[in-house]
């Protein structure tokens, strides 16, 4: 079979882009045997000139393009960044894959973030754009270009004295170099669109994320980047978000122990606190999943049962006023009568119920969202069904004598056998206590 020849720069990161694509083309079409060719670009061989002295345009893509045209090589694999806004004819772009990090990163072995740099700093970059970022933030730098690889430029950063020197992240990647780098630039998600992508991927009821969330982090939940969000989604998410890199792919133990280790590097960070928190993202949503089943029971108790708050656990008595509400016959002489109030008391007192709910190396491995949910979602259901018991079992244990004949809501005998008749005359007598006048208010027993 006729190999599939690829063209390229010999750069690390242009064959890093290109090795990735023929995995992909392999995965795609079983047998396909390809050939990788290096090819040395303008841009590559005047090196120490700056971009804009060259004209600056397609100086990493003129000779790949000259080969394809010639029919040396089949296709080319370019950073769309390298391309002039015209292609020459005869050539077009056959497809483009998934975008990659596209943030930049500040490469210093003395200063952690832009900020940090002093007065007068010289930063090296051979991108305008960069330039115009970092003069934006910071006017009082000394911007100079750089050109050269990564190894170069670290080089540079070393030998020279700069202050700072700026990179593509996927460079950094590909070449390994030591020391920090602190990414800048590019939009991230915060904890709200992306809790609000968890719900909506385990099917929670749009209207109620909305209702939680608002519809600004809905739509962006329901973007390409944060749609149908996983655990390994939220896992690069936070490694990401302190600066760390994690390509997707296998889940493996290391890429777990780096999420969890940027959670707490989040946090101090923080003191004590970050927006994109793995912990506390979890933990949201697995109450959103355990408020959406408890709320899924219909409730009984809530329809003939008074809820309120308390301050603590302490033991606490409630009052309220009952009184005679019935208008009474006027007399001949207009006599009226006055309305009495009474006062009624009653007990209460809570107690709290929780459990630990755990997050496995399977679930995270396996990317199982779900069944890290189902555990908040059954107790949820537990808890909604554990109310309905509360109640009925206080009712029916009939505190105080509260159904009685005395109170009119007692029914006993031959009436009480079980059919419609009965259920329709106890569904009055429950709803309309008649004690202590005939046709009293509703009765309400308060939890």
């Amino acid at each position: 079979m006729k190999p599939l020849v690829i063209g390229t720069r010999g750069s690390p990161l242009a064959l890093a882009q290109t090795r990735w694509m023929v995995e992909q083309l392999q995965a795609a079409h079983a047998g396909l045997v390809i050939e990788v060719r290096p090819i040395q670009t303008s841009g590559d061989r005047f090196a120490d000139a700056s971009l804009v002295s060259q004209g600056g345009k397609g100086l990493f893509t003129k000779e790949i393009e000259e080969h394809l045209l010639a029919g040396e090589i089949d296709v080319a694999v370019h950073s769309l960044k390298d391309l002039p806004t015209t292609l020459p004819a005869g050539l077009t772009i056959g497809a483009v894959p998934d975008r990659e990090d596209a943030r930049d990163a500040l490469v210093s072995d003395r200063f952690d973030r832009i900020a940090a740099l002093p007065t007068g700093a010289r930063v090296a970059t051979s991108s305008l754009r960069r330039q115009a970022q970092l003069l934006a933030q910071r006017p009082d730098l000394h911007v100079e270009p750089i050109r050269g690889n990564v190894e170069t430029r670290l080089r540079k950063l070393s030998e020279e004295g700069w202050d700072a020197t700026r990179a593509e992240l996927e460079v950094l990647r590909v070449s390994r170099p030591q020391g920090p780098t602190i990414q800048a630039g590019g939009k991230a998600p915060n904890a709200q669109s992306i809790e609000a992508a968890l719900c909506l991927s385990v099917r929670m009821p749009e209207a109620k994320v909305v209702g939680w969330y608002g519809e600004q982090a809905v739509e962006a939940a329901r973007s390409r980047d944060l749609r149908g969000m996983g655990l390994h989604e939220l896992f690069y998410h936070v490694i990401h978000a302190a600066g760390g890199h994690a390509r997707p792919g296998r889940m493996t133990d290391d890429t777990i122990r780096t999420a969890f280790e940027s959670d707490r590097t989040l946090r101090a960070a923080g003191g004590g606190f970050s927006t994109i928190s793995l912990s506390r993202i979890l933990s949201n949503v697995a109450n959103k999943a355990l408020l959406e089943a408890y709320s899924a029971v219909e409730s009984v108790a809530v329809r003939i049962c008074a809820q309120a708050d308390v301050n603590d656990c302490k033991q606490v008595t409630r009052y309220r006023m009952t009184g005679q509400g019935t208008f009474e016959k006027v007399g001949p002489h207009g006599e009226l009568k006055h309305a009495q109030l009474t006062e009624e008391a009653c007990t209460n007192q809570i107690d709290t119920y929780g459990k630990i709910i755990a997050l496995t190396r399977q679930m995270i491995i396996n990317d199982d969202l779900g069944a890290f949910l189902q555990i908040p979602r059954v107790l949820g259901r537990q808890s909604a069904l554990a109310v309905e018991s509360a109640v009925f079992t206080l009712l029916l244990s009939n505190p105080g004598g509260f159904f009685s004949t005395t109170n009119k809501n007692f029914s006993s005998g031959a009436s009480s056998a079980l059919q419609i008749n009965a259920l329709t005359l106890a569904e009055q007598l429950f709803s309309w206590g008649q004690a202590p006048h005939r046709y009293g208010k509703k009765r309400v027993p308060e939890m």
